[in-house]
């Protein structure tokens, strides 16, 4: 437990004085970049997705980011590390919904400020001296870059820990479901690739070399500190679901223990988020009197907008609805695998070799998007269905493609 608040402590301690001198750089070297930057997004029109009708390029998170990255609101960075904001504008429609909150900073100082202040918004830490060198569509390319060298560097690792080629196919298969390679040219979406990325690496680390269950705690509830100081939009069952699914897949011990630990690492990432982002909200409500801690509350309150909670019950199923449309390429490929993998099975008799304990496992892990995905909708009125089901997939995926090779856990056993 002491390693646990040690870790806490520095971590939030070393990434606050990270923000402060991120603060540091004058906001004159970023002016030319993130004004860019302002114009590139709210002329850009919406991006073609295949699995999502009417999908843009997450223009309106990446606004976002760069919008808070930019804006402070007095000459001190001790307090700017903590304050967060952008501006409001009341567009509802179109192709730059939501991205003149940024170009407004720029342009239009008569509209609303909207607090952002309830998260770290961490991700300033490496933004805004990026503003300094490119504009937002370099400074994607460059994180898309990095999102696509670490999966590639997991498949190799995948490769070179069984040495067998099927063994990262599941793991590629999902990270390219859903159109990530195009859904990834994006800071929000990045960033939300990187924070499940890095953690997948350590975990395989761990289940290769044989290490002590408390380094795959440890990671989790680091995984949760990182979670909440970088994202400003989570996607929490990313970070969660794909590291517990390597486990369940490369660990050597048994499906049952394996279960537990799944619930175990999913609790240790929930735990780091709350250490890392309940400190945040207790300073901006109680100590800097900021409101963007209390706009959470809100969220949560359902006072948003007006939408009450049985509105957002029926919101899932309608973006349940979409995601699994059949209309749509990419569901037609998924449905198409699963298909002839279930042939597979069929021909082959490995009906022997599915275990309940196995299925447990990895029914646990597939539900990790669903629940969290549905709390979310009702309670925050959020719209990340889409992107989340990912987990979901590879979960099926790794199962059956074990099963299909003879061999239940898909890797080492």
């Amino acid at each position: 437990m002491k390693k646990y608040v040690a870790i806490s402590f520095g971590f939030i301690l070393v990434g606050y004085v990270l923000l402060v001198f991120s603060m540091l750089i004058p906001n004159e070297l970023l002016t030319e970049n993130a004004m860019k930057s302002a114009q590139e997004l709210c002329y850009q029109e919406d991006y073609p997705s295949l699995y999502l009708k009417g999908a843009f390029l997450e223009n309106f998170c990446d606004a976002d980011y760069i919008a808070v990255a930019y804006n402070q609101r007095t000459h001190n960075p001790l307090t700017n590390a903590l304050d967060a904001y952008n501006y409001c504008y009341n567009e509802e429609s179109g192709a730059n919904r939501g991205v003149r909150g940024l170009y407004v900073t720029f342009y239009d100082y008569s509209q609303k400020i909207y607090e952002h202040s309830h998260a770290w918004h961490g991700y300033r830490i490496f933004l805004r001296p990026l503003l300094v060198l490119y504009s937002v569509a370099d400074i994607r390319w460059l994180l898309t870059s990095l999102v696509f060298i670490l999966v590639i560097l997991i498949c190799i690792y995948i490769y070179k820990a069984t040495d067998k080629f099927w063994a990262f196919l599941p793991f590629l298969f999902s990270i390219v479901y859903y159109n990530y390679q195009l859904e990834a040219l994006s800071i929000a979406i990045s960033i939300n690739f990187l924070l499940m990325l890095i953690p997948c690496i350590f975990i395989l680390y761990g289940c290769i070399n044989g290490k002590e269950l408390d380094y795959f705690h440890a990671c989790m509830f680091i995984t949760g500190l990182c979670s909440a100081y970088f994202a400003l939009c989570d996607l929490p069952s990313m970070s969660i679901g794909f590291p517990i699914i390597m486990m369940l897949a490369f660990n050597k011990r048994n499906d049952f223990d394996k279960l537990l630990e799944a619930f175990k690492m999913t609790l240790m990432w929930f735990l780091g988020y709350a250490v890392e982002g309940i400190p945040k909200f207790i300073i901006n409500e109680f100590f800097m009197k900021l409101e963007g801690a209390s706009t959470v509350l809100i969220w949560y309150t359902g006072k948003k907008h007006g939408v009450g909670i049985m509105n957002r019950f029926i919101k899932v199923g309608e973006l349940l609805e979409e995601v699994f449309d059949i209309e749509k390429v990419q569901a037609d490929i998924f449905w198409a695998m699963i298909v002839i993998i279930f042939v597979l099975l069929v021909i082959r008799k490995k009906y022997k070799e599915i275990v309940v304990k196995d299925i447990m496992a990895y029914s646990f892990v597939s539900m990790i998007p669903i629940l969290w995905v549905i709390v979310m909708i009702v309670a925050a009125n959020l719209d990340w269905t889409p992107f989340i089901f990912s987990t979901m997939i590879f979960a099926i995926i790794q199962y059956l493609w074990g099963v299909l090779i003879k061999d239940r856990n898909a890797i080492i056993n």
